[in-house]
């Protein structure tokens, strides 16, 4: 419960140890996925005024899943959209 507790409080922290704990956990990742951390960010960056990313990323769950589907892209785990496809 401790990691959940950590994760929901975010904005209660100060910014100098809010990059203090991102830097240890950065240390710890591969670099295929210190690699996908770092086009987020760069995303997160170019576009952070935004409503509509603001209102994406204030959704339960939605950074995670980003997360993992920016992963089935780079290890190209996909479905072509002309072989699902309806007709419509």
């Amino acid at each position: 419960m401790g990691r959940v507790k950590e994760n929901l409080a975010p904005y209660s922290v100060r910014k100098s140890e809010l990059l203090r704990r991102t830097r240890r956990r950065l240390e710890r990742l591969p670099a295929k996925k210190l690699a996908l951390v770092s086009s987020i960010l760069r995303y997160m960056e170019q576009e952070p005024s935004v409503p509509a990313t603001k209102e994406l990323l204030s959704m339960p769950g939605f950074f995670g899943r980003f997360l993992e589907a920016m992963e089935d892209v780079k290890n190209k785990r996909l479905i072509d959209f002309e072989r699902i496809r309806r007709n419509v």
